[in-house]
């Protein structure tokens, strides 16, 4: 129910409840949530063509309904390693009925990841899939990477898309342990990604001394280009004069 209330607030009465309605047509006599989220999402497909499918996918997800992560990002590049001491509990072990969320972030990153020092929570064999306390690691946008349970000890998670990830722990009605502590986050960028340290300045935007491309073309002037460049301080418009003179030289023009 409080999806479906979420659901009306995201998209408004009719877009939600229409959905709703048309989704009891894709159900069985034996539904599981996980699957009448499924219909949820194909009876948008049918009635709006999938517009409103990433709202119905990351609301499931918040409540638990849809469980799959999407596939982790893949950036090769570490671009930044931050230290942090992110934990739940503060000490101790954790409490029952417990649902904490904590973000973490480096901002201008492709996407982040964190490293787990400790990681320890209830298994027993009565609760959904062996584990009766999770923890789930969204996105900014809210999109599940991954889910986590047990006796992890030290690990690194997947790469989370993006410069921001939510570690939520949800626990249930007893039993608790010591939990998990997050020692450092780590920020990647695509391979030949320009150092994101460096903002951008001056040097990167056209110069107001250079008038438009036509001035550097291989036909310029080079004795004019070679006073430009020493003028100027861009380094992309010293780069289209050094090309332009090359280009002077292969064709036997004054260099």
């Amino acid at each position: 129910s409080a999806t479906l209330w979420q659901a009306t607030q995201a998209l408004g009465h009719d877009v939600a409840l229409s959905t709703v309605l048309e989704s009891h047509f894709l159900q069985s006599t034996s539904e599981t949530f996980a699957s009448a989220a499924d219909a949820l999402i194909a009876a948008d497909q049918a009635l709006y063509a999938g517009a409103n499918a990433v709202t119905w996918r990351r609301l499931a997800m918040r409540r638990g309904f849809i469980r799959t992560p999407l596939p982790p990002a893949d950036f090769p590049t570490l671009w930044q390693s931050l230290a942090v001491d992110v934990r739940h509990p503060a000490s101790g072990t954790y409490g029952n009925f417990v649902d904490n969320s904590q973000v973490l972030s480096v901002p201008g990153a492709a996407s982040v990841r964190v490293h787990f020092t400790r990681f320890a929570t209830e298994l027993a064999g009565g609760c959904f899939g062996g584990a009766c306390d999770y923890v789930y690691l969204y996105d900014g946008a809210g999109d599940l990477y991954q889910v986590l349970s047990g006796n992890l000890g030290a690990f690194t998670s997947v790469q989370v898309p993006g410069d921001t990830v939510e570690v939520r722990f949800v626990s249930d009605v007893s039993v608790g342990l010591t939990g998990y502590q997050i020692d450092r986050i780590e920020g990647f960028v695509a391979a030949g990604t320009p150092d994101a340290n460096t903002t951008p300045d001056a040097d990167m935007t056209a110069d107001a001394d250079v008038t438009p491309d036509a001035d550097i073309t291989a036909d310029a002037d080079v004795t004019a280009l070679r006073a430009v460049y020493d003028k100027t301080t861009s380094r992309a418009v010293k780069h289209a004069i050094l090309e332009t003179i090359g280009a002077s030289e292969t064709t036997g023009g004054d260099q």
